[in-house]
């Protein structure tokens, strides 16, 4: 994660650099967010939240673009369990 950019920042600017349309950008943020739980720490900076809110944050922005392979080193590790269901689900 870039430290300059917010959460939301930071799971969109995949996106960005796709020069995906900003309201469809909009869309699948809050979407994934709400999925995974960390819609209302979208507008702090990676230096305000937890560690297991930045593997969330983190694993936003990896999934957002809808690829079709993610490699990851422990992107579970600080994260409950009913969350990695989702980001699995969401893979």
């Amino acid at each position: 994660m870039l430290d300059t950019l917010t959460c939301y920042e930071n799971i969109a600017l995949a996106l960005t650099i796709q020069r995906v349309n900003p309201k469809e950008i909009d869309k699948r943020v809050n979407e994934i967010a709400e999925k995974l739980g960390i819609k209302d720490i979208l507008k702090k900076y990676p230096y305000q939240i937890s560690g297991g809110q930045k593997q969330r944050v983190a694993s936003s922005r990896a999934i957002v673009t809808n690829p079709k392979i993610v490699l990851a080193d422990e992107p579970t590790r600080s994260i409950r369990f009913e969350i990695i269901k989702t980001i699995i689900g969401e893979l």
